[in-house]
């Protein structure tokens, strides 16, 4: 309550906060929260802010101007407990506070103003219509003329004694010699490999004579065995007018 600078008057308030915060993590005397014990669901934290910390709530009660302020700083002092809100007290005109409950708040959880106090920084303001701004008209320069051309009005900076000719100006001439450029070589080492594609052989006449048919020869009994294994098939005798299919 030092840190949030609220008098004693709002203690059950930070009680009732600090129970529902307890509420939502873990405690020694059970393997969760007792949240998570009464619900059956696990904890939302996100929406935990700063007791007594300062918050903006948007003002919907009447139709705001341009310039009109946007939302009401308030003070949060406890969580609602009939919605997923806050409630928060706010000063008004005549000095006194009055409790609102709302969802739609920006909190700034670093500033913990007093009471009496919660008004007098700032309020959220619309953004300013830029359209009737002025805009600046570009200045025409003729091309072919060699003086700088001259500024009216009551914001002349160059008054006509000071104006010069363009060519009395001289380039000034860099006086650094060239750098050299270095050529950077880049020493290493490559390798090449000659890749082999092997053709897959066609059937097992080819698979047992080509030059890697020990291989072959290899994986051809480990296909066997696994499809004896796992029963895919069962072997039997070929029905009267029946052919085989053929395979690799």
């Amino acid at each position: 309550m030092a840190q949030a600078n609220l008098p004693v008057s709002y203690c059950g308030d930070a009680l009732l906060t600090a129970a529902y915060v307890l509420n939502l993590v873990p405690t020694k005397s059970v393997t969760s929260t007792p949240y998570e014990l009464w619900t059956g669901r696990k904890p939302v934290l996100t929406h935990l802010r700063p007791w007594g910390s300062a918050a903006f709530v948007r003002d919907i009660s009447h139709p705001h101007g341009k310039l009109d302020p946007r939302g009401k700083k308030c003070i949060f002092i406890r969580y609602s407990e009939h919605s997923k809100g806050y409630v928060l007290i706010v000063e008004q005109t005549d000095g006194s506070v009055t409790e609102i409950e709302s969802r739609d708040v920006t909190f700034l959880e670093n500033d913990f103003p007093k009471r009496g106090e919660i008004d007098k920084e700032f309020h959220l303001r619309g953004l300013i219509d830029l359209t009737d701004t002025p805009t600046i008209q570009p200045m025409k320069v003729d091309a072919s003329s060699n003086e700088l051309p001259q500024l009216s009005g009551r914001n002349t900076l160059v008054d006509n004694s000071s104006m010069m000719k363009l060519q009395e100006f001289e380039l000034r001439k860099s006086n650094r010699g060239k750098i050299p450029r270095r050529h950077f070589e880049i020493e290493g080492e490559a390798f090449m490999v000659a890749l082999h594609d092997d053709l897959e052989p066609k059937s097992v006449y080819e698979a047992l004579s080509c030059p890697n048919s020990d291989e072959w020869n290899g994986a051809i009994g480990k296909e066997l065995e696994s499809l004896k294994v796992n029963h895919v098939w069962d072997l039997v005798d070929l029905p009267p007018d029946q052919k085989a299919i053929g395979n690799k």
